[in-house]
């Protein structure tokens, strides 16, 4: 999705003039939140200029929320509107982007495992620990085609998992984050 904004964006320039009149604040909006994107895509792909990069998006990110509630009202604006703010502090004090993508792909996981447990003293440790064991069974499948590199002994998450010999491919990378594979 994030990739047909630059198409819907010059979609938006070929409009005829009456037209882009009538949705001036509309159009000034989306091209508010679409600078706003590509910062975080800059931050996402490594952009090590983290400071420069920071007080840029978060120039973006009022611009837009300016923008969108003169547009729609203060009314339409959601909280993860609200939450998107704080990504250009984020990625200047990490000095990489942490989000949370990754799990919002794989949710089902999580709450496929909660239903399994009731009335524990411990519930999000032990819907934790499933749901790491079962992402380590899925990436097991990344290492049989060669697409993980080098595997090494990691005592925490194999205490984690509840396998202290557990091998893990474990390391953290600027540019894309941290990876973790069994």
């Amino acid at each position: 999705m994030l990739g047909l904004m630059p198409l819907i964006d010059h979609c938006l320039t070929l409009l005829p003039g009456n037209l882009q009149d009538s949705l001036k604040p509309e159009i000034a909006s989306f091209h508010q939140l679409h600078k706003c994107v590509g910062y975080y895509l800059l931050a996402k792909k490594g952009n090590t200029a983290c400071d420069e990069l920071a007080r840029n998006w978060a120039e973006s990110e009022t611009a837009h929320m300016k923008a969108f509630t003169e547009t729609y009202g203060a009314d339409k604006a959601k909280p993860k509107h609200h939450f998107r703010m704080h990504f250009p502090a984020q990625h200047a004090r990490d000095k990489m982007m942490l989000d949370c993508f990754p799990l919002e792909r794989s949710y089902h996981t999580s709450k496929m495992m909660a239903q399994r447990f009731r009335n524990t003293k411990q519930f999000e440790r032990s819907v934790l620990t499933y749901t790491l064991i079962q992402q380590v069974r899925e990436l097991n499948r990344f290492q049989e085609n060669g697409l993980v590199g080098s595997i090494d002994t990691n005592l925490s998450l194999g205490f984690a998992v509840g396998d202290s010999d557990a091998k893990f491919a474990c390391r953290v990378d600027c540019k894309s984050g941290m990876h973790i594979a069994s």
